[in-house]
């Protein structure tokens, strides 16, 4: 005859408990859902199905960003020029349309200048052996310094 122990109560959590590697998304979830309560709770018309479709269209370009530098991490790379590229094609894009060019013009001129970038970065990468990160960061300062100039 075998006597089974009783189970405590924290054996009985820890059965149902997530993994470990999932906790920094349950917590950045519920922070997501603590702070949009907080803000529902405060401001009137907050949790307005406008007001969330105008947090995703006013910020579409961040969420393509993120997406592709989930992409290039994923692939175990690294690039540290992103913001300073969006950076920079945001002051081309802006003194381009003071000076009344075409919207067509300046799109395309913007995406040229940062795949040219992007491309001097990789040939450098790929023809010189020379580590991601160090390129990628003096793509940074180069980006961020004409961004600056063209202010």
């Amino acid at each position: 005859m075998t006597m089974t122990l009783p189970t405590t109560f924290g054996q009985r959590v820890a059965k149902y408990a997530p993994s470990s590697r999932f906790s920094s998304v349950i917590v950045t979830a519920v922070l997501l859902v603590v702070v949009f309560g907080i803000g529902a709770g405060r401001y009137r018309n907050f949790a307005a199905p406008q007001n969330i479709a105008n947090l995703f269209i006013d910020n579409a370009f961040l969420i393509v960003l993120a997406v592709g530098m989930t992409f290039v991490i994923l692939t175990g790379g690294i690039d540290l020029s992103v913001g300073s590229i969006l950076a920079l094609s945001t002051m081309i894009a802006a003194s381009m349309a003071r000076d009344g060019w075409s919207p067509v013009i300046i799109i395309i001129t913007v995406l040229l200048a940062g795949s040219g970038i992007g491309l001097l970065s990789g040939l450098v990468i790929h023809y010189f052996q020379i580590q991601p990160f160090i390129v990628t960061l003096a793509a940074m300062f180069l980006a961020v310094g004409s961004a600056t100039s063209s202010a």
